[in-house]
């Protein structure tokens, strides 16, 4: 500072002695040389108040938030004080692009190495997102949200890639060992019976539960524990901790609570209505919804606890909630549960006419033996017989007749298999559970589709065009004795 004071007053004191001397032009230079240190000076002090500045905003920030965290200890303020992980945030963007692209190609793929691969990815990066959620990065309804979207995508395409033999693109034997090792063959699967800790003695205020629902019922921390056995937690836990309000007017018992409910989902009310429904869950007037919660706890019984006990609900259940979902799932998960547990006596408490056809073709083949003309006629498209003609416009008349043909071939109105023509299929189906948090080897099942079964598929086939020719020459001599009789 000395220095520019000295360096002005030189300039300063020799223009003035040597007035007069000077052009205009060595003034200005003059003045010039003067201005420059003033200038430079100016410029140093506005950076360093810029940056004292900058500090302090940043240190008043900081002590705001450690004031904030400080004053508060609930969860989220605690989430907020503990740093996220870097490098977890640093891939989250990258994550959310791969869940993406594995969406769009598990939706797209024709593929059974891409589809299954890439489900395996997106699993991979769900896990990475359930970390960000734990650590505050992400919230629980985007992961759920995104976990869904996969789940949904992969229930909705996985029968496309059941076909082990002549599916398109999948003949390769790596192909099959993925199919094989990521879902089990109905024949091959085996357990048992687990014993779990008794919760009969839970106790919910305003809510008086029967033992035999009671004890079906999964509750956190009395005997549920997040395991291997677990995709997601068990949506129907119960967690008698989280609040729960009784029903006021403006609630809707009957407004659906969504796809993939689960009980910590609920708001307090709905969780009152459904903790009520439970006292008797043989009423009709609530939401599927809420039938689903307690289902998903039914399944995880089927495959690791009660199994007798939960078939037993199930069929109760069964017998009042028509819901076409709730039955086709019901179905499956009572025939993958009896196979498992080589209880095939439980399967004939399965009413078939509320099952797809694919599962009681299987069903009657595998415990029966054997198919009437019935049967086979639900089929006929499977095997390639497409001239529904007669079927439609005269289905008595031609059941009747492939009832002839089968006694005249067979000695009785029924076709015969046996468990050797359903290990000679090709191709098979899937029975799915509706738990959303089991494993998919325990949730999803292959199903030998007895149609695939070249043989079969080729005797059905003459048995249909055989009826066929026999209907088709009854018509002709009816028309020509009408003609006749005219």
């Amino acid at each position: 500072m000395l220095l520019l004071i000295g360096w002005e007053m030189l300039c300063i004191s020799s223009m003035v002695l040597n007035f007069g001397k000077y052009s205009p032009g060595d003034y200005l230079v003059m003045i010039i040389m003067a201005t420059i240190p003033i200038i430079i000076l100016y410029f140093k002090i506005s950076r360093k108040k810029k940056k004292d500045n900058y500090h302090d905003s940043t240190n008043m920030e900081h002590n705001s938030r450690k004031d904030r965290n400080t004053i508060s200890i609930t969860p989220i303020s605690n989430k907020q004080h503990n740093a996220p992980n870097k490098t977890l945030k640093y891939e989250l963007e990258s994550t959310l692009g791969i869940l993406n692209d594995c969406y769009e190609l598990m939706a797209k793929t024709k593929n059974v190495d891409t589809f299954f691969s890439r489900h395996v990815l997106a699993l991979e990066k769900l896990d990475i997102l359930r970390e960000c959620v734990e650590q505050g990065i992400i919230s629980d309804a985007k992961y759920y949200e995104l976990f869904s979207k996969i789940n949904e995508c992969y229930n909705s395409r996985v029968n496309d890639f059941n076909k082990l033999g002549k599916g398109q693109n999948s003949n390769s034997v790596q192909s099959q060992k993925k199919l094989i090792a990521i879902n089990s063959d109905i024949f091959n699967v085996v357990m048992e019976e687990k014993e779990v800790p008794d919760n009969r003695e839970v106790l919910i205020k305003g809510v008086n539960l029967p033992d035999d629902v009671k004890e079906l019922l999964w509750v956190k921390g009395k005997n549920y524990s997040d395991n291997e056995n677990n995709m997601v937690n068990e949506p129907s836990l119960i967690d008698t901790t989280l609040p729960i309000r009784h029903m006021v007017l403006s609630v809707d018992i009957k407004e659906s609570i969504g796809y993939y409910p689960s009980y910590d989902k609920l708001s307090p009310e709905q969780r009152y209505m459904y903790l009520k429904w439970l006292e008797d869950v043989t009423n009709t007037e609530i939401d599927i919804g809420y039938v689903f919660i307690f289902y998903y706890g039914l399944e995880r019984h089927l495959l690791h606890g009660r199994f007798e006990k939960a078939v037993n609900m199930i069929n109760r259940l069964r017998m009042n909630h028509k819901n076409s979902s709730f039955l086709a799932y019901s179905s499956d998960a009572l025939l993958i549960s009896a196979f498992m547990h080589r209880r095939i006596d439980l399967i004939e408490k399965i009413n078939l006419e509320t099952s797809s056809r694919d599962l009681a073709t299987f069903v009657i083949g595998a415990l029966v033996n054997k198919y009437s003309s019935y049967d086979l006629i639900r089929i006929r498209k499977s095997v390639g017989f497409t001239n529904d003609r007669y079927v439609k416009n005269q289905y008595d008349l031609f059941l009747q007749e492939l009832d002839s043909v089968l006694v005249e071939l067979y000695g009785e109105p029924y076709y015969k298999v046996y468990r050797e023509d359903f290990y000679n299929c090709t191709d098979k189906f899937v029975l799915a559970m509706a738990n959303y948090s089991l494993k998919f080897d325990n949730r999803f099942v292959y199903v030998p589709d007895i149609t695939s079964n070249e043989e079969f598929a080729e005797k059905a086939l003459m048995l249909f065009m055989e009826t066929h020719e026999r209907v088709k020459q009854i018509n002709r001599k009816n028309r020509k004795k009408k003609e006749l009789d005219t």
